[in-house]
């Protein structure tokens, strides 16, 4: 099952727009490529983001612009997927 979410990822496009607060999108991306991830998945600047988490869990992440890039820079790095963070 995983092999077959891997070849689905990897036919997807390799750059992806990603709202500001559009937490929903981001946790995707990081459980398509959970297989990745590691210790990514852990905390990252004090804060662990999961799949599950929703909107109002990660409110202050939201706020915390730094954080975001640094999880867009680092899921980047991790997938090769570039990830375009982009105001509503």
């Amino acid at each position: 099952m995983q092999a077959d979410t891997n070849r689905r990822f990897e036919h997807m496009a390799k750059s992806i727009d990603v709202l500001t607060g559009d937490v929903a999108r981001l946790a995707g991306v990081i459980q398509a490529r959970e297989d990745k991830f590691g210790d990514l998945l852990a905390a990252m600047d004090g804060y662990v983001l999961r799949a599950e988490h929703t909107a109002a869990d990660v409110a202050g992440l939201e706020r915390r612009t730094d954080v975001l890039e640094k999880w867009v820079t680092a899921i980047g790095r991790k997938t090769g997927v570039t990830l375009n963070v982009v105001e509503p």
